[in-house]
């Protein structure tokens, strides 16, 4: 296989898009709701970035990056599209590693939720239009509650969450195989030990032998906000169900009410 190609190598043309080929052994598709975004894209922001293609011997080009967007731009009737151009003599196997790569290192890549909600509600306010940033309304505003959420669970758990006891492990109820759902009254679970204090020498001070039921009723936006901060409470205190979550903040609360 041919090493990699020097920049100085990959001219940048504008060149007819009807002369352009997908590539046969291209894994990517791309549905129409995805190319709709890709059109007003290309329509709100122009063409920010180049597709890349693949030289051939018969004047015409196989694409090897940004497919979705061609296709984008086909939709709006463009018939020219500025091209990176990889030279005729590039190795195909090097050809379909830089598809292959351009296709995953997109998949890879992780957004931060309180910066793209910030960013989205900017350019919302400015009347930008979201179906040209690759999104909608309804997933904005989605995103937007899911963020508000997760801060105020964070609220939450600081509210509830004093120190741990250093001299003790946190471990309500042990896993045990066929263990409850979080549905059901945890039948066949060891019981579970509070501590008291909040200091290093907090003892064991009492045990609860069974489960009991509780009821309560909340608001949906505060059952959005007790759902976030049960699953931050599962991970924080290495607990299975949403129960034992439950469970363990409120002993937390109790702990730091007594100090």
């Amino acid at each position: 296989m041919s090493t990699r190609l020097e920049s100085a190598q990959i001219r940048n043309e504008v060149i007819p898009l009807a002369l352009i080929d997908p590539h046969p052994d291209n894994p990517n598709t791309h549905p129409e709701a995805q190319i709709a975004q890709l059109a007003a894209s290309h329509e709100k922001l122009g063409q920010y970035n180049s597709v890349v293609v693949w030289q051939r011997p018969n004047g015409r080009y196989i694409q090897v990056a940004r497919h979705g967007y061609l296709l984008g731009a086909q939709k709006r009737g463009e018939t020219m599209l500025r091209a990176d151009i990889l030279p005729e003599t590039t190795d195909e196997t090097l050809v379909k590693s830089i598809m292959i790569a351009d296709n995953q290192h997109a998949r890879n890549s992780r957004a931060d939720d309180d910066i793209l909600a910030r960013l989205l509600g900017e350019q919302r306010a400015v009347g930008q239009s979201l179906l040209a940033l690759g999104t909608t309304g309804a997933e904005t505003d989605a995103l937007l509650l899911r963020v508000t959420n997760s801060h105020a669970a964070d609220f939450l758990l600081d509210v509830l969450k004093p120190p741990m006891p250093q001299s003790s492990s946190f471990a309500p109820f042990p896993s045990e195989e066929g263990a409850g759902r979080d549905d059901e009254q945890g039948e066949g679970r060891q019981p579970y030990t509070p501590y008291a204090g909040n200091g290093t020498s907090a003892q064991p001070v009492q045990e609860v032998g069974q489960w009991f039921p509780v009821t309560y009723t909340v608001s949906h936006p505060q059952r959005e906000i007790l759902l976030t901060a049960i699953r931050k409470a599962k991970s924080a205190y290495g607990v299975q169900t949403s129960a034992e979550a439950l469970v363990a903040i409120c002993d937390r609360y109790s702990r730091e009410g007594s100090a």
